[in-house]
């Protein structure tokens, strides 16, 4: 789902990793981040599931003068267990190219087949084609024993033959080669569906955003400083409380006592003060982590590419995405004065309205096709899943979110 932002004049890109648990995905996402805070600061963050995770980060603005603007890729990779199937989904909405990372373990293979399966069910549920969305593979743990050939994987999964590239994330080998072939073919992609751009510029703009990677590939290695020991410092302080009386072995004994002390209190205050530091980095990294996480959920909740509403109990509104915005032709000034009833017809109120009961009750998500109307009162039929919104387990419904699906044909 491609946006362009006409105040700030840029194009934002949504890319996806995917692929089965543990197949590489978030490696390949930490060696990229790693590499761009070389080059210029970007945010990563992460939410952790019990088997995987699952990383959002904005990666790489580049200006380009044949347009300009600025193209953003804003990269995610989505959680490989089974049972995260809607967080895939949600997630994998409005994609705009989709990197699949394959695990090359030959006993993988069935779990490699299952997950290129899943893509394609959940691209189908976004209105997505696995066929011609742009898309890349990346055969990752090719340094691992027994790994399945190169020639298997590819009759197995790679049915358009598009372009895949030998991976050993871990150590950074195929990272940036696999997110430059995806970066420029969703590129080309979006070029060709919205003509902006005529053939020289173009490859104008593939030149540059090759580049730009280029820098990245330049970037590869890790330096290492060694700190100096605080012994030493410790050391030369009680030697240094001891200088000029070596002859005098009673003062000398003194002296050493009390520079001994003085280390040792110094040694302590430095301790506190660590832990003290350590106490409000931790709390710094609290605030951060929330800082974080409003924002992940924020820009999967805006750009999720299905329309998302929550209301209160009243049924008053308190949010609404940017595809509600679309679909409904309310803004998000008029929605959030309205209530959700001006989008369900008249003769499905009563129904809705069960379903309704039923899901404060119960605090339980419920999927159900029913009717709803637009600004227009164009009616259309479609999925909504109502999901309760409490603030614990032990606490009542306090809201309500709907999300939308287009019903399947």
């Amino acid at each position: 789902m491609v946006q362009i932002n006409t105040q700030t004049r840029e194009i934002l890109l949504k890319i996806v990793y995917y692929g089965p648990g543990l197949s590489g995905k978030t490696t390949n996402l930490q060696k990229l981040h790693h590499l761009v805070n070389k080059i210029q600061f970007t945010e990563l963050f992460s939410i952790n599931t019990m088997e995987d995770r699952t990383l959002f980060f904005d990666l790489m603005p580049f200006e380009i003068e044949a347009l300009k603007r600025k193209i953003k890729f804003q990269v995610y990779t989505v959680p490989g267990q089974v049972h995260y199937d809607s967080t895939r989904r949600i997630i994998l909405a409005g994609a705009d190219g989709v990197v699949f990372v394959a695990d090359s373990q030959a006993h993988k293979i069935n779990e490699n087949i299952q997950s290129i399966n899943n893509l394609y069910v959940n691209l189908k549920a976004n209105r997505l084609d696995i066929k011609t969305i742009p898309l890349t593979f990346q055969y990752n743990k090719r340094d691992l024993k027994n790994v399945t050939p190169i020639e298997e994987l590819e009759n197995k999964l790679n049915f358009r033959k598009v372009p895949y590239f030998e991976a050993i994330a871990i150590e950074g080998k195929g990272v940036v080669e696999t997110f430059e072939a995806i970066a420029i073919e969703t590129f080309k992609d979006f070029a060709k569906k919205h003509r902006l751009v005529e053939n020289n510029e173009l490859k104008e703009i593939i030149s540059k955003i090759k580049s730009e990677l280029a820098k990245l590939k330049d970037k590869q290695g890790y330096s290492t400083k060694k700190n100096r020991s605080e012994n030493d410092e410790l050391l030369k302080l009680i030697f240094k409380g001891s200088k000029g009386m070596i002859k005098d072995d009673e003062v000398l004994k003194s002296a050493l006592e009390t520079s001994t002390k003085t280390a040792e209190l110094l040694n302590e205050t430095k301790i506190l003060k660590r832990k003290l530091e350590q106490k409000n980095k931790q709390l710094e990294k609290l605030l951060k982590e929330n800082e974080y996480m409003k924002k992940f959920l924020e820009s999967l909740f805006q750009n999720a590419g299905v329309p998302i509403l929550t209301f209160n109990l009243k049924g008053k509104i308190t949010n609404w995405n940017h595809s509600a915005e679309k679909r409904f032709k309310y803004s998000v000034t008029e929605a959030k004065n309205m209530s959700f009833i001006q989008i369900i017809p008249r003769d499905n109120l009563i129904d809705t309205q069960t379903i309704l009961k039923k899901v404060v009750k119960e605090k339980k998500t419920i999927s159900e096709k029913i009717k709803l109307k637009d600004r227009e009162n164009k009616e259309f039929k479609a999925n909504v899943v109502f999901s309760p919104i409490t603030i614990d387990e032990n606490t009542k419904t306090v809201a309500i979110t709907m999300i939308i699906f287009p019903e399947q044909s």
